[in-house]
């Protein structure tokens, strides 16, 4: 389907609206973004992360004057007093 509408011939000089772009940009945007979910849910299909909650956190960033070591000493810190409690396997381990 997406290469039948790349490959679809335009009249040049010819359109619908000039404050939008064609509407085969828009096509070609829409499958594009439909085929990133998709790889991105089958990715994290067998994964017991919600996919939806992956991409609702995937531009989250924190950005701090710390570096690595440091930022690292202070998520023990936080581990250690109970401040930051996370119940995930992958974190308990490498929080002790």
């Amino acid at each position: 389907m997406q290469k039948q509408i790349n490959q679809i011939q335009s009249k040049p000089g010819i359109t619908y609206s000039p404050l939008h772009y064609s509407l085969q940009q828009q096509l070609q945007h829409w499958i594009a973004e439909e085929i990133y979910y998709l790889k991105e849910t089958a990715r994290f299909s067998n994964s017991k992360v919600n996919a939806d909650e992956i991409f609702r956190w995937k531009d989250f960033n924190v950005i701090t004057k710390f570096s690595v070591a440091q930022l690292g000493h202070v998520i023990k810190l936080l581990a250690d007093t109970g401040i930051f409690i996370n119940s995930t396997p992958y974190w308990q381990d490498r929080l002790r």
